[in-house]
């Protein structure tokens, strides 16, 4: 996909085996196209769109089965409102 992306990762967490890590990025992270974060409940996620707003926001749920990417919705339970 054109320009930068950002993916958030939300693990199951009744199903998920912690070896089985999707989260890695590159040591220059505000340069690599794609960054990618943890969803973690209970954790606000917004100071991380805020900073890095020219981004496009995607989620991937790679315990979920065929895991697909698409664009981020916040768990009910929290506000983050990325673009």
């Amino acid at each position: 996909m054109p320009g930068p992306q950002l993916v958030v990762v939300r693990y199951s967490q009744v199903h998920h085996d912690v070896g089985y890590e999707w989260v890695y990025n590159a040591a220059d992270i505000d340069h690599s196209k794609v960054v990618w974060i943890r969803e973690v409940p209970g954790q606000d996620l917004q100071p991380l769109f805020d900073y890095f707003k020219d981004r496009k926001v995607w989620l991937i749920q790679p315990d979920v089965y065929p895991a697909e990417l698409e664009r981020y919705a916040p768990l009910p339970a929290e506000s983050s409102t990325p673009k």
